[in-house]
């Protein structure tokens, strides 16, 4: 793993926001029968089944096909024609994850499995996180405290294998129904064309692939417990970053020992950063190691800190910079924690 030497290494402030970290590696196994017995843990949503073996955990499935599913959407995006009709079009690929739990949901990591006409299984990793409270981040409103997960409790999130179409104007919908007050900040974009290019993305998994799957992979809760098979690696990616926050943060706290200026202090982070690469050709085939996926995750993290930096440089002094990132704490940073034997 990169290693930070330096103790005037400085950590940038990261804004609160959904990181989206796709980890798309194929992989290819034995053509696997899937079972659709009386198991709870699975259903089939049409051609689809979503697995979900955490449902101890509070983590519950709406289906695509479950009656509460429609009353569910329109809840979450609202009653627009255009969006409804969107969602229509990504069925059966799309669902919701209920948390019943009385934490914050703030990683999934999902898993997707196609079945080709060949009898080969295409395995594609699909991750969503929202870990600002397991860096340290805390809300300034304190009424916010409890409501800035990916999935607050009992709340519902929507999901689909066609999350890079779909999923902006979907969220920016569900912003909307939960601000009122901000319907003017957003523009969503449901343009006919965007329904014929996802209608030919499904038509042709349809026709390219027999059986199709989700599981459930892994599940990331605000107390920093991991939950979940995790095949996808999503606890070392994440731990990666995590380290990677408190390792800068321990470096800063030193360097504010050494008498530095803020300017020397920023000037040495932007050299010693400069070279730190993360390519996403790196992980996009083959078989990762965890060791691989937490090395990647780690530089990803340097090299994302260093253009968080050059942005925030731009617009506010250096003192500035080092008094935000000096109002996060190292014991505030949680550290990542599998449970149940997972």
């Amino acid at each position: 793993m990169l290693k930070i030497v330096n103790v005037t290494l400085v950590l940038v402030l990261i804004l609160l926001v959904i990181i989206v970290s796709s980890f798309v590696w194929g992989q290819h196994t034995d053509t696997t029968k899937v079972s659709y017995g009386k198991n709870d843990s699975i259903k089939k949503m049409g051609n689809l089944v979503v697995k979900n073996d955490l449902q101890k955990y509070g983590i519950e499935i709406i289906a695509s096909t479950d009656p509460n599913f429609e009353s569910e959407l329109t809840q979450y995006i609202g009653s627009e024609n255009s969006l409804i009709s969107l969602v229509e079009s990504a069925k059966p690929f799309t669902f919701f994850i209920k948390n019943n739990s009385s934490k914050e949901i703030v990683g999934v990591s999902l898993r997707w499995k196609f079945s080709d006409l060949k009898g080969q299984n295409h395995e594609i990793p699909q991750s969503e996180a929202n870990p600002g409270v397991l860096m340290g981040i805390k809300p300034l409103d304190p009424k916010m405290k409890g409501k800035t997960g990916l999935i607050n409790s009992k709340a519902t999130k929507f999901f689909t294998y066609f999350k890079d179409m779909i999923g902006p104007q979907i969220t920016i919908a569900n912003i909307r129904i939960n601000n009122p007050s901000n319907q003017n900040d957003h523009s969503i974009d449901s343009n006919q064309k965007g329904h014929l290019i996802l209608n030919s993305q499904k038509e042709r998994l349809l026709s390219e692939n027999n059986d199709f799957s989700v599981s459930i992979d892994g599940i990331v809760f605000d107390d920093g417990s991991f939950v979940g098979a995790d095949q996808n690696l999503f606890f070392n990616m994440l731990s990666a970053q995590i380290q990677a926050r408190k390792d800068i943060l321990n470096s800063l706290n030193e360097a504010s020992l050494t008498g530095k200026e803020s300017t020397e202090i920023l000037d040495d982070i932007l050299s010693r950063t400069y070279n730190v690469s993360a390519n996403f050709a790196e992980i996009k085939s083959g078989n990762l190691t965890p060791e691989q996926v937490t090395d990647y995750s780690y530089r990803t993290y340097l090299k994302n800190l260093r253009s968080e930096l050059v942005m925030k440089r731009s617009v506010l002094s250096d003192d500035s910079i080092i008094k935000q990132l000096q109002s996060i704490s190292v014991s505030d940073i949680i550290t990542l924690c599998k449970k149940d034997g997972f």
